[in-house]
């Protein structure tokens, strides 16, 4: 568990994570829900880099609303590290998609929805609003995910240019701590 884990499943099971064993953590939601709160898992699926296996993709650039976005390199073929998952991703990938669906179907249904798009005049300046629209595809319950794949994943992740390659000194493998200087990094 963590920033770009690679098997969404594995919540301590063998080795600790670096909060501890599933053990733990099933004791801290026992705790919190018996002082009436809730726990949430925040799991950001395209925050999951390097890979231990390699494929070679097609990538092109896509916006925050799946859009085409033009780049100056287009679209080219990459050798990168976007297969694997893990032990706990291959058992437990998909395992609960039935009762999701069963219990929330409107999740996996077509959905259009609004949104706002920012616009610039042709000099850069003056923002306007404009509002579109689009129609999100059914979401098929039968696609289970036991391997991570670049085709489950964007082109930052794709490229391996995630936040690591902004916030990570790739000479000591250290991250630097946010609003700090370089040579202070955050210790694991």
């Amino acid at each position: 568990m963590g920033y770009a884990f690679t098997d969404r499943y594995d919540l301590g099971f063998e080795t600790p994570t670096k909060y501890g064993t599933d053990k733990d953590l099933r004791t801290a939601i026992k705790a919190l829900h018996q002082s009436n709160m809730q726990v949430m898992a925040d799991v950001v699926d395209n925050q999951v880099y390097n890979l231990s296996g390699q494929e070679v993709v097609s990538a092109s650039r896509a916006g925050v609303y799946g859009n085409d976005v033009s780049t100056g390199f287009g679209t080219q073929l990459y050798a990168v590290n976007s297969v694997g998952g893990g032990k706990y991703q291959a058992q437990y990938g998909g395992e609960y998609l039935n009762e999701l669906k069963q219990q929330y179907p409107d999740l996996f249904e077509a959905k259009t929805y609004d949104y706002w798009v920012k616009n610039y005049s042709n000099d850069g300046s003056d923002p306007y609003y404009t509002l579109s629209q689009n129609t999100r595809k059914d979401m098929p319950s039968s696609d289970v995910i036991k391997q991570w794949s670049a085709k489950y994943m964007n082109g930052t992740n794709v490229l391996g240019n995630g936040m690591g390659y902004v916030l990570k000194d790739w000479n000591t493998g250290q991250y630097f701590k946010i609003g700090e200087k370089n040579a202070d990094f955050i210790t694991n």
